[in-house]
């Protein structure tokens, strides 16, 4: 189980760009079925891309030559006009993030064995999860990653192009060694990633979580290669550092609700290598929190 994410039931809106108080542009991108945006991101010519996932079979200005249900990306100048679309039938597209090249890094799920990793990219067993990287023009994937867990967000070093990726994973997901947490330590944990720019190596992979449910939503990295998470966690044993804003005494608790569970929001730093909470707390009270950018 974990907690439910936010699914619109029509078409999805893109958030205007606005420039001043005039709007540049705002625009649908759907069909007659439900689509759900995951990630978007500019490029320097101001071209936006922007990914998602499709129930609908009508997407408009694409031709129907494949069941068009799964994950996708888009790509429109900086007017809104459509200049590329991709979809990845069967998946959902979870994360969108561009390197400093304008290359497209997307992370998702899929069923088991739906995605061929490419030769010589990272992959472990009864991969769920997926990480692909994709030219600017949306034309050619450059490698398609797998690997068991669920991911939720991702983010590039824009110097490196090292790869981070999170989100939450059972007990199947495949640590490194000498990570903060090397064995899933309940029924869900959130899961750190770090793939080389060209996607054959895990630089590192650890765990992050207590004895029950852990999730991550969001991640970023900063000029050193540090890596900043926030989610949620239903642990009263979720692993925190002693300068904790809000330490194990102040774990609010964990909320059941049929299939879904609630606990709180959580902020996490760790080292460069994975190896070192660099900081870790709480942040939440009685009621339901979390942690989603």
């Amino acid at each position: 189980s974990s907690m439910p994410r936010l699914r619109y039931l029509a078409v999805f809106l893109l958030p205007a760009v606005l420039s001043g108080q005039q709007l540049t542009f705002a625009t649908y991108q759907g069909g007659s079925q439900n689509e759900t945006a995951s990630g978007v991101a500019f490029d320097s010519a101001g071209n936006v891309y922007l990914a998602g996932t499709t129930d609908s079979t009508d997407f408009p200005g694409v031709p129907q030559i494949i069941p068009l249900s799964g994950g996708f990306v888009v790509k429109m100048d900086s007017t809104g006009h459509r200049l590329a679309f991709r979809l990845f039938s069967g998946t959902a597209v979870n994360a969108l993030a561009l390197d400093a090249s304008g290359y497209v890094v997307i992370a998702g799920t899929m069923p088991a064995g739906s995605l061929t990793p490419t030769p010589g990219a990272y992959s472990t067993p009864n991969g769920t999860g997926f990480v692909a990287k994709l030219s600017p023009a949306l034309d050619q994937v450059l490698w398609t990653s797998t690997f068991s867990a669920s991911p939720a967000a991702l983010a590039i070093d824009p110097t490196s192009g090292k790869i981070y990726v999170t989100g939450s994973a059972l007990a199947g997901f495949v640590t490194t060694a000498g990570v903060v947490q090397s064995a899933n330590a309940g029924s869900l944990d959130a899961f750190v990633l770090n793939l080389s720019a060209d996607g054959a190596a895990a630089l590192y992979a650890t765990y992050l979580g207590g004895s029950n449910e852990d999730a991550a939503y969001a991640i970023a990295v900063d000029s050193l290669g540090q890596v900043y998470l926030t989610g949620a966690t239903g642990s009263a044993n979720f692993p925190l550092t002693g300068n904790a804003a809000q330490g194990q005494s102040k774990f609010g608790g964990r909320l059941a609700y049929f299939q879904y569970w609630y606990g709180d929001a959580f902020v996490a730093k760790l080292d460069p290598k994975g190896a070192t909470l660099v900081y870790s707390t709480y942040l939440g009270g009685v009621a339901a929190d979390q942690g989603n950018a």
